[in-house]
């Protein structure tokens, strides 16, 4: 782009040879953080949120939420029968059910809302200025999908893994972030008690 063919002498490309190093050095371990920072947020299998960065996001919402008087739900889903499925037919069987769940939650939990992988075949979803009765609507996509799409997936004819949901929302079922949660999964709870495979709203 020089005005001149010879605008630039071996100096001065020895010089920039010099400072690309510096910078490709620079970019390469801003990267390896970048992901690293992913790795410590993400659970490997699915991909979703891990509990800890999920709560931090709940307390986040719930302040805001708070100021603005705007509602939020919080669901707690638990996959029915998950470890006898991974009992029965092995892990690899079982990440293949819960890497499936995760998708079905990537796909059906709707924008600004955030889904996270609680523990073990346990998921948790938050949805910021939404409603308990929208929520419930959404806990009810979930659970049909799951029933659907799970059972292609699985090799469980006799019993097919199915989801059970719990519904909780602010400010009507509690105020603080652990509050929410423990009411989400007192219901959680109940749906499983009372047949498994529904939503406890």
């Amino acid at each position: 782009d020089a005005a001149s063919p010879v605008a630039y002498t071996q100096d001065d490309l020895r010089f920039l040879d010099i400072l690309l190093d510096l910078v490709s050095t620079s970019v390469a371990n801003a990267r390896l953080f970048a992901k690293t920072q992913q790795l410590a947020m993400t659970d490997g299998l699915t991909g979703l949120l891990l509990r800890r960065p999920f709560l931090e996001q709940l307390g986040r919402e719930l302040i805001r939420a708070a100021r603005s008087r705007e509602a939020l739900s919080v669901l707690m889903l638990d996959l029915d029968a998950f470890k006898s499925y991974n009992d029965t037919y092995g892990h690899t069987a079982g990440d293949v059910l819960l890497t499936t769940a995760a998708e079905i939650l990537r796909q059906v939990v709707p924008a600004g809302g955030v889904a996270a992988r609680y523990g073990g075949e346990e998921f948790a979803v938050l949805l910021p200025r939404t409603p308990r009765e929208r929520a419930k609507e959404i806990a009810e996509t979930i659970r049909a999908t799951v029933e659907r799409d799970v059972a292609k997936v699985s090799r469980a004819d006799r019993a097919p893994v199915t989801i059970s949901v719990g519904v909780a929302a602010f400010p009507d079922d509690a105020q603080a972030e652990l509050e929410l949660i423990r009411m989400a999964d007192k219901r959680l709870y109940e749906a499983k008690r009372s047949g498994k495979n529904r939503v406890c709203a």
